[in-house]
């Protein structure tokens, strides 16, 4: 891909601006409608390291660094429920909403698959010899991927017992972000503090392509689409952000 407009500059880490809190916050809409987000619940919380959103339910699941996960109704703004998966970080959690689950890693490296609605634990299994970062899945096909601090992204095949279908090798850092191409989902990219962003295909163990252009670390990699139109935006340690035309 080609460098498209433009680096917007970003503004300094908020964790120089302001000392960390604890525990922090969760704000829950009242609604999940965007025209309603003046009405704001709280619900204490520890460090929230990430969050994903139910498509079809008012839900949002969110990964902790104490360890635990928590599934919360924006409807109700009531705790579905919360669960301490593990005594290790837990830095990203994503649903999959079509097996009615919850999948989450850990520092340990661990992937942990979750009743969405109980927070029983259904699976668990070493995915990562480091810190698991990033979680994404494949949106009709029963694959996961995961990105972790050892350097690589694994495809794993939920339908063989959580086979690792291939192991993606190439960044030399962290690889903090991972994500599937909405419009072509055998497409994948990853963002890593090596300063580049890959793109990648499921059939294949190399990259197809390496983005470069920041001058430190990448925390951030997603796909904007437009009409049938591909963009991807990417986010680094350098306070810059950048937009990569796919045409």
């Amino acid at each position: 891909g080609q460098l498209w407009p433009a680096a917007f500059h970003a503004h300094p880490r908020a964790t120089e601006l302001a000392p960390k809190q604890e525990p922090s916050e969760i704000f829950v809409p009242s609604t999940c409608s965007i025209r309603q987000m003046a009405s704001l619940a709280k619900v204490a919380s520890s460090r929230v390291k990430h969050c994903d959103l139910h498509e079809t339910s008012p839900w949002v699941v969110t990964a902790h660094h104490d360890g635990k996960v928590k599934v919360l109704d924006c409807a109700t703004r009531e705790v579905i429920f919360e669960h301490a998966v593990s005594e290790a970080p837990v830095r990203c959690a994503k649903f999959i909403e079509r097996q009615g689950w919850i999948v989450c890693g850990d520092d340990g490296g661990r992937i942990y698959v979750l009743d969405a609605r109980s927070g029983e634990t259904v699976s668990c299994f070493v995915a990562h010899s480091d810190y698991i970062r990033s979680l994404d899945v494949h949106p009709s096909e029963p694959l996961l991927l995961s990105a972790a601090d050892d350097k690589v992204v694994k495809l794993w095949n939920w339908a063989a017992d959580w086979e690792c279908v291939r192991t993606f090798s190439g960044h030399e850092h962290y690889v903090m972000h991972v994500e599937f191409s909405p419009l072509n989902p055998s497409v994948f990219a990853s963002a890593s503090l090596d300063t580049t962003a890959k793109i990648w295909q499921m059939d294949s163990e190399s990259a197809i392509a390496t983005l470069r252009g920041h001058s430190k670390g990448l925390n951030w990699v997603s796909f904007v689409s437009r009409g049938d139109k591909l963009f991807l935006i990417t986010a680094a340690d350098d306070a810059e952000l950048m937009v990569w035309d796919f045409a």
